[in-house]
């Protein structure tokens, strides 16, 4: 057992494979944080959406997946992190971002830096993607989306998972502090020319 509490802030693409390998890994508590429903549009790549889990709550699901998989302690908050609910992080020793949106990830970016705390950051969009380590005093995630907008795209599932195991693996190298290379760095990922780089920020 792995002796850390991980908070995981999304359960869509990226959050559902992220909770089934961290499950697997063995952790001492695991923190889901989603208020979302499997819709239809989210079959093509959402581990646990079926004909069978539609219109039902994500972390629900991901609880009763994590309770055949772990021992791990597992608290299930069906809401979405705003400013009012920051404390809900309050337990965590890291934080995986696997959000869709911007605002939400600087909120919890000031909340890591005035805490600190880790965040694990990926995000994906069609066949591209990034991964990066979020130390308290880096204010990665500010540099990331600077002027950027909002931009949803299609998503391919074999695409997440793969940004997913860069995510637990950046995870586990900061807790196994084999972490130096991974400092002010992003791993980009584009799928389309089969390229994996790690670039200084």
């Amino acid at each position: 057992m792995i002796n850390k509490t991980i908070a995981i802030v999304g359960l869509g693409g990226l959050g559902g494979f992220v909770c089934e390998y961290i499950g697997r890994l063995g952790f001492e508590k695991i923190i889901l944080i989603d208020k979302d429903k499997f819709s239809k549009s989210n079959i093509n790549r959402q581990l646990l959406c079926t004909t069978n889990t539609l219109d039902t709550y994500k972390t629900d699901n991901y609880e009763e997946k994590l309770k055949l998989i772990s021992d791990s302690k597992v608290i299930n908050h069906k809401e979405f992190i705003t400013l009012d609910n920051l404390y809900l992080l309050d337990g965590a020793d890291i934080i995986i971002d696997c959000l869709d949106n911007i605002s939400t990830r600087l909120i919890i970016e000031k909340y890591a830096s005035n805490n600190n705390k880790v965040i694990i950051h990926g995000a994906i969009g069609e066949k591209t993607g990034q991964v990066c380590l979020c130390l308290p005093s880096y204010k990665m995630l500010s540099k990331l989306y600077k002027n950027t907008s909002e931009i949803k795209k299609q998503t391919y599932g074999y695409a997440v998972s793969l940004i997913a195991s860069l995510e637990v693996e950046v995870l586990m190298k900061y807790i196994n502090n084999d972490y130096a290379d991974l400092v002010d760095k992003v791993i980009y990922v584009d799928l389309n020319d089969l390229e994996i780089k790690k670039l200084k920020l």
